[in-house]
């Protein structure tokens, strides 16, 4: 029943997409989609542990463009063009929390690495329609995929538990980037996962530890040469909770024949040194 419901409901916004431009003006007539949709990647936010389960509030990342490398260009967004995410009706909007459209507290736009967000004061403003279910930003300006915007937009960042996750299940997403007279330039389509309780040990990149902008992913170094920047993870245990004091240190064949890699390593004496019999699991 949840599936057909699903089905119906992305039929629905399917019919909404192809007939109306969101705009903070109300709908207009808009040109029909032309061309099949892209794929759309929606995975968890990197910072929440829950925010993809069922029944708490909703932190997901819509992946627009796929290769998060620095030095593959992303959207670029002309003043006027509305982005958008459309959200079958099952996630319900959470009234506690308002739409700040001069702000990022709900949705923000980012460069496909963690803690790089696209500027949002003075370049876009965050909207939300009821009738189409979708969340967005109108760009104020034109948003190039060039410094200070470089790579471009890669990724779309929703949170500030906007909305409320409905039942564990497969739900339908779709991303939609119109210009200023309602004509479409590109469609995404993708599945939403929703489990009924968080997914086991996570870890996910982050540079946190780093400067505003800075960005320690995809360093190139020479053999046996220090990265010039530190690299930060954030991990969780298997039942969500953060892992703290955690290095990298060499492999141990010995005892981990399989990882030939680093291995990450609990200082669990507090002494700050890493030892790999007390490895994280």
């Amino acid at each position: 029943m949840r599936l057909k419901r699903a089905i119906l409901t992305f039929l629905g916004l399917a019919f909404i997409l192809g007939g109306y431009a969101y705009s903070p003006f109300g709908y207009r007539s808009a040109k029909a989609q032309t061309g099949p949709a892209q794929p759309l990647a929606v995975v968890p936010a990197p910072v929440p542990p829950d925010g993809y389960t069922a029944g708490t509030p909703t932190h997901l990342i819509f992946v627009l463009v796929p290769n998060t490398d620095p030095t593959v260009k992303g959207i670029a967004l002309k003043r006027g063009d509305m982005l958008s995410v459309s959200l079958p009706a099952d996630f319900k909007r959470n009234g506690k929390v308002r739409i700040q459209e001069d702000s990022d507290f709900n949705l923000t736009l980012t460069k496909g690495w963690p803690q790089a967000p696209v500027k949002q004061a003075g370049q876009y403003k965050i909207l939300f329609d009821e009738r189409s279910h979708a969340i967005g930003v109108v760009a104020e300006q034109d948003i190039e995929a060039e410094q200070p915007n470089s790579p471009g937009v890669k990724m779309i960042h929703l949170r500030g538990e906007t909305f409320i996750n409905p039942a564990a299940g497969e739900y339908p997403a779709a991303v939609r980037l119109a210009d200023n007279d309602g004509r479409v330039k590109q469609t995404w389509a993708g599945t939403i996962k929703i489990l009924s309780a968080p997914g086991g040990a996570r870890l996910a990149p982050t540079n946190f530890h780093l400067g505003p902008g800075m960005n320690g992913d995809f360093q190139k170094t020479d053999i046996s040469q220090d990265a010039p920047l530190m690299l930060g993870l954030l991990l969780w245990d298997q039942s969500s909770q953060p892992l703290n004091g955690v290095g990298i240190a060499p492999p141990d064949r010995a005892r981990f024949p399989s990882y030939t890699g680093g291995l990450l390593v609990q200082d669990t004496r507090g002494d700050k040194k890493l030892d790999s019999s007390t490895t994280c699991h």
